[in-house]
């Protein structure tokens, strides 16, 4: 014979409810503010680079900026060598990379010795 639960062992969990809410407007909002950069500066095509995310009007992609940014370049260097580019290409693509890192999910793994 199965053993049958006993009703006062039973712990009814709260629904997180409120948490839930805030978590998927918080998203929302994150999605708004990449979507206006998206339409503005910020374009998407499957048909341009693989869909990579790239400055609206040409086929230098986010990433591109970043990397020339990271290995050293300025702001104004790269507007000498790229000038069909502008000061706010380049902000946008800062601010879209940090729009999609803002919300990125990092899990704490085990420390290596």
């Amino acid at each position: 014979m199965l053993n049958e639960p006993n009703p006062e062992n039973i712990k009814i969990a709260r629904p997180r409810f409120n948490i839930f809410v805030l978590n998927i407007a918080v998203k929302f909002k994150y999605l708004f503010v990449l979507l206006r950069y998206m339409t503005e500066r910020i374009i998407i095509d499957p048909e341009i680079l693989a869909g990579k995310p790239i400055i609206k009007g040409t086929r230098i992609s986010v990433e591109f900026i970043l990397e020339l940014l990271s290995s050293g370049m300025n702001i104004k260097e790269l507007l000498q060598e790229y000038p069909h580019l502008s000061r706010g290409d380049v902000l946008a693509s800062l601010k879209y990379a940090t729009g999609a890192l803002r919300h990125e999910e990092v899990y704490p793994t085990a420390k290596i010795a």
